[in-house]
């Protein structure tokens, strides 16, 4: 039979165990504090029950006898009736309606835990203990044997299918004070030892949680607080700290100033408190957090912050504030939306490139000139073309060219410019690379090998890298990528041209001269609006035959002729 809750168990004694501080850098005082921590009780420890989901384990024992178990309330009873798995049954003592559930099984996907926060309160002394458990129920097992046994901790305890129970960490409310401990074992011999060490951030996380969801969590004896130094604080929780209630706490221990700062109702202030709980983020800039009068806590004014709240509408409007700060601290008074502005170019990767030739104020009155014209693209249209201009040689400090009339076409012309310097870097660069691995040599050789007509068409050699970029700037390709590899030889790139017009691009082939086949051959983008025309594929056709075989070829050609001419 399983055990009832009415019996002595071990387990639910030892829930929070006695903390050993030997080996813990801790005060005497702070020992102190943690020996006097209040244990957890029953009655507790059934609030914590409570929010498992139920299940009816049970047993048939007899023809109509069936032995059952209610996690609910740890309580055994013996039906005399058929019960069914997965279907709803009511619990005759705790009137609980919970799962029916075969026993003797194995029920991992039962398994289920639960983070919770219990307050409690010193017997005396005016201290606050904020416990913080991972609590969670295991069905694993038989529960028919009463010997069934688990280690926990390196002791055997009688657990299934009570709570188990992970202390994570523990705050110790004074007034004007707060203090963390987390639980962390070691060994002593063979045997495992749970020291309490201090946590040395300020305002830790009572659970561990993503930067966007923070761990759900249930709190127990939330009503104690109303009895304590906490009461304040308590009522002045912020409606978007809810979930927050132990860091809340920890904050307004350490900086009073928290609590006063709420009660203006500003969702600026609610904000930055929130960072600071759930990310630490102390936005030094925006608030001085040891402040002891409403005023000084922020760096602005009242009337400041009413304007700022007005104005800001983005998501990103904590940063505006401290770029206002921050050239509020130089001596410069800015508006609002100048400096929303300027959070926003801040964001682009660009700006460290050109922030020492803009000044924020004339470019918001540039901006706000264009827009009127209709010129105004955004903020990127116009950094990239300060960054293309930049490339080119530009001179900057010339008004004309930092602020220009048409800000959409100036930027066009800046990125035109570009790609002709780029070009012709590239050209001198494939120049050199060319002279390096010797490539005139290698021109004469694939002239010979490739000298090939057919129809119309024909086939031309590039002189130098900077013809192949020519041809795939012109027929707009990517083959322009592959001129360092044809000087190199590891790769070969022929023109199709046709034999009226030798100079003017028509087609690109790309030929393997290990596997001696066409790799490709593409014309304007790549025939990407277009059909590739019949004549180049007859072209490609005798060509593959041409360079698989070049003597065969010839020879078949010149046999053609001759039959021609003998008919």
């Amino acid at each position: 039979m399983w055990k009832d809750a009415d019996k002595p168990d071990q387990s639910q004694t030892l829930l929070i165990d006695s903390p050993n501080v030997q080996a813990s850098d801790l005060t005497e005082q702070e020992k102190k504090d943690l020996y006097a921590m209040p244990t957890i009780t029953k009655k507790e420890i059934r609030q914590m029950n409570s929010y498992f989901k139920p299940y009816i384990f049970y047993h048939k024992t007899g023809k109509n006898e069936t032995e059952c178990f209610c996690t609910a309330c740890n309580r055994s009873y013996t039906a005399y009736s058929t019960l069914h798995h997965k279907t709803m049954e009511i619990c005759p003592y705790c009137h609980t309606t919970a799962t029916a559930a075969a026993a003797g099984y194995s029920q991992k996907d039962k398994t289920e835990t639960i983070n919770f926060v219990i307050f409690k309160k010193h017997r005396t002394k005016d201290i606050v203990y904020a416990i913080c458990l991972n609590a969670g129920k295991r069905y694993n097992g038989d529960y028919r044997n009463w010997y069934n046994k688990i280690r926990i901790y390196g002791n055997d305890f009688f657990r299934q299918p009570d709570l188990e129970c992970d202390l994570i960490k523990m705050y110790v409310f004074k007034p004007g004070e707060c203090n963390v401990y987390r639980r962390q074992y070691t060994y002593y011999g063979n045997k495992i030892e749970w020291i309490y060490t201090k946590v040395k951030k300020k305002i830790p996380q009572a659970f561990s949680a993503t930067k966007y969801k923070p761990a759900d969590k249930i709190v127990l004896n939330r009503e104690l607080l109303l009895k304590t130094h906490l009461k304040y604080y308590a009522k002045a929780l912020p409606f978007t700290t809810s979930e927050h209630l132990v860091e809340w706490l920890n904050l307004c221990s350490l900086y009073p100033i928290a609590e006063i700062a709420v009660k203006s109702k500003s969702e600026t202030i609610q904000r930055i408190v929130l960072n600071k709980i759930c990310y630490d983020m102390s936005h030094r800039d925006i608030v001085n957090w040891k402040a002891k009068k409403p005023k000084e806590f922020l760096k602005i004014s009242l009337n400041e912050l009413r304007d700022f709240e007005k104005s800001a509408t983005r998501t990103y409007s904590l940063n505006t504030l401290e770029v206002y700060a921050q050239h509020k601290k130089k001596g410069e008074k800015l508006s609002f939306d100048i400096c929303q502005f300027e959070v926003v170019l801040k964001e682009s990767s660009l700006f460290n490139l050109i922030k020492n030739y803009i000044d924020i104020k004339k470019l918001w009155e540039y901006r706000r000139r264009q827009q009127k014209n209709k010129t105004w693209r955004g903020e990127r249209t116009y950094l990239d073309y300060l960054h293309h201009a930049q490339m080119c040689g530009y001179d900057l400090t010339q008004k004309n060219i930092l602020y220009p009339r048409d800000i959409q076409q100036a930027h066009d012309d800046a990125v035109a410019n570009w790609q002709i310097v780029k070009a012709e870097e590239q050209k001198k660069e494939a120049e050199k690379e060319a002279l390096k691995y010797g490539y005139p040599e290698r021109y004469e050789k694939l002239c010979k090998k490739y000298a090939f007509e057919y129809g119309d068409l024909m086939i031309v050699v590039p002189r130098s890298a900077s013809e192949i970029i020519d041809e795939g700037r012109i027929l707009q390709h990517c083959v322009g990528g592959y001129a360092s590899r044809h000087i190199q030889g590891r790769t070969t790139i022929l023109f199709l041209r046709h034999i009226s017009e030798p100079d003017k691009p028509y087609y690109t082939i790309e030929v393997d001269e290990k596997e001696k086949h066409i790799v490709q051959c593409h014309g304007f983008m790549n025939e990407w609006k277009s059909k590739k025309a019949d004549e180049v594929k007859a072209f490609e056709k005798e060509f593959a035959k041409f360079i698989k075989n070049p003597k065969k070829y010839k020879a078949e050609r010149k046999s053609e002729e001759q039959c021609r001419k003998s008919a």
